[in-house]
């Protein structure tokens, strides 16, 4: 890095410049790419001209940033078996349509092309994998081309094993039955050969399995005070847990809390995991003597598509004793 830097003028004295300030910071992955705050002092270097103490920052560009939030193993209604995997662009700005590569037993099975994401948007794709019964390593990589520019480019993959019983292994489309599978030459040049007969499901009208969205539910609501066990008057600190379902991750959203019908308080949850727990800390709140409401609400605004609306909502009730 190199820049230009002056000292400022005091009062009594001329502003003098320096000719040329050279500042040296390694931009790599092994230094977090140099994002972050940095202080260059230089001591004086003649009579004329004093030292410098220069403060810069290195900030990430406003990017987009495809992540892989999960893969899941789905057994359709006919017993097929589906490897789903959750997209989403968690960057800062739109991306343009990707492609995300799919590889069982270090084979190219796939390659899917997957539509231009919003900033906070989510999707997901499946394939139908023709594998024999038993354990396969999968892996999922988007935009390995790397034809987008993102935030980071280096949590693009996402690697998991399933295991696939017989009577799946029977039912894929086009499996060659026990033993090695066949392999379709028709591959692009550099890639590995994909098994015969595995090919792409539609996540958006899945011909055989129908996905469970995510799920968001506040599972309780805590108000602590200066006194274990009661509470008395005064200031209590509020903590509202929240939980995800198993059917997937989810994206940023709020909670909100209000006390008997008045917000209080809003929080940014930067995304959970599937089946994970965040508590959260809300701002303390001053109870007077007698009954109060408090309530917690998960993404308000509904930003965050779930399989049920309806249990992002709780409310209890505290009776306070004067002091």
């Amino acid at each position: 890095m190199m820049g230009a830097a002056h000292q400022a003028a005091r009062a009594d004295q001329p502003l003098h410049f320096a000719p040329r300030v050279f500042l040296t910071q390694p931009i790599n992955a092994d230094n977090n790419w140099g994002i972050g705050e940095h202080v260059q002092v230089q001591g004086p270097s003649h009579s004329t001209i004093p030292g410098y103490r220069i403060l810069y920052e290195v900030r990430r560009m406003p990017l987009p940033d495809l992540v892989i939030t999960n893969l899941r193993q789905i057994q359709g209604s006919n017993g097929q078996t589906f490897i789903c995997a959750d997209v989403a662009n968690v960057g800062q700005r739109p991306s343009d349509a990707f492609q995300m590569v799919v590889r069982a037993d270090g084979a190219v099975l796939e390659t899917i092309d997957m539509p231009a994401l919003a900033e906070g948007q989510n999707t997901a794709a499946c394939v139908l994998p023709a594998l024999p019964a038993g354990e396969h390593p999968f892996s999922f990589r988007v935009d390995e081309a790397r034809q987008i520019a993102e935030m980071n480019e280096l949590d693009n993959l996402y690697e998991s094993k399933f295991t696939f019983g017989a009577a799946a292994s029977q039912n894929a489309v086009g499996t060659g039955g026990a033993g090695a599978s066949p392999v379709d030459t028709q591959t692009g040049p550099g890639t590995s050969a994909r098994p015969a007969g595995s090919r792409v499901a539609d996540i958006t009208r899945p011909p055989t399995v129908a996905l469970t969205p995510p799920d968001l539910r506040v599972s309780a609501i805590e108000a602590v005070g200066r006194t274990p066990g009661r509470c008395v008057a005064g200031k209590h600190d509020i903590l509202v847990t929240i939980k995800s379902s198993p059917a997937g991750g989810v994206d940023e959203f709020v909670v909100r809390v209000k006390l008997d019908d008045e917000l209080i308080d809003t929080a940014t949850i930067g995304g959970m995991a599937s089946s994970s727990e965040e508590k959260v800390p809300m701002a303390p709140v001053e109870l007077k003597p007698g009954k109060h409401t408090i309530q917690a609400i998960a993404d308000p605004a509904d930003k965050v598509a779930e399989s049920d609306e309806k249990n992002n909502t709780r409310t209890i009730e505290v009776e306070c004793a004067g002091r």
